[in-house]
């Protein structure tokens, strides 16, 4: 009896070590498929660094900032235009302009009433103003005037004048004498036959601005925007 325990002893152990044997078999083989999808991974991650033409867009985003200048050369006068922000503003049109030192007559279209208007030589001011008048890369153009009613009776204002750029861009007008003293501005009043009144106009132009190829206009209707006299600024 001992002799055939001894023997069932040693036949299980050795059918343990056979089945553990084939687990660790039958587990060796499933490890490996794993390796396999790692290394086709691989090829995907390489993908997207060859679409890196994420370049294209950053070349146009470097250019959008040469677009964002345009504005701020606009709105000084290293543009070359004028750019009046006056509520009444006064463009030339189809106005032929004459020389600066004929002067001109205008009648009234209501009623009886004829004015004289003549203009003298200009002077430029690159030394006053406001950062309002005339503002950044500008300078003020001052024009002397004098305004006499020939027959009837002609209401005269400042805002009856105006100055347009090469391009019938019209300037901003000294309204609120930040450099043309309001001592020397044409006031509101109304002339008589044989009244006469004697002022200073003054506009924004750019710097270094050449006024030969300015205009400047004059209109009883001002609030209509269009001239009905119009002389060469210089």
């Amino acid at each position: 009896m001992k002799i055939v325990r001894s023997k069932t002893v040693a036949v299980v152990p050795a059918v343990l070590a056979t089945l553990v044997l084939t687990a660790c078999q039958d587990a060796a083989p499933t490890a490996a498929p794993p390796s396999a999808p790692a290394s086709s991974a691989a090829p995907q991650s390489a993908a997207p660094t060859t679409a890196a033409p994420t370049a294209e867009p950053s070349e146009s985003t470097s250019s959008s900032p040469s677009e964002e200048t345009t504005p701020e050369a606009s709105s000084s006068g290293s543009s070359g235009e004028c750019q009046s922000t006056d509520l009444f503003k006064l463009e030339r049109g189809d106005v032929s302009p004459k020389p600066l030192s004929e002067p001109q007559t205008i009648k009234k279209e209501q009623g009886e009433g004829e004015a004289q208007v003549s203009f003298g030589k200009p002077t430029v001011d690159t030394s006053g103003g406001t950062s309002f008048f005339p503002g950044d890369g500008f300078q003020v153009a001052i024009y002397p005037v004098t305004v006499k009613a020939v027959t009837g009776s002609y209401v005269i204002s400042e805002l009856h004048f105006g100055l347009t750029d090469p391009s019938d861009r019209p300037c901003k007008r000294d309204v609120g004498n930040a450099v043309v003293p309001s001592s020397d501005e044409i006031p509101v009043e109304i002339l008589k036959q044989g009244d006469a009144i004697s002022g200073k106009v003054g506009f924004a132009i750019p710097a270094g601005a050449d006024l030969s190829k300015y205009s400047l206009v004059y209109s009883q209707n001002y609030s209509e925007g269009k001239a009905e006299l119009a002389w060469r600024a210089k």
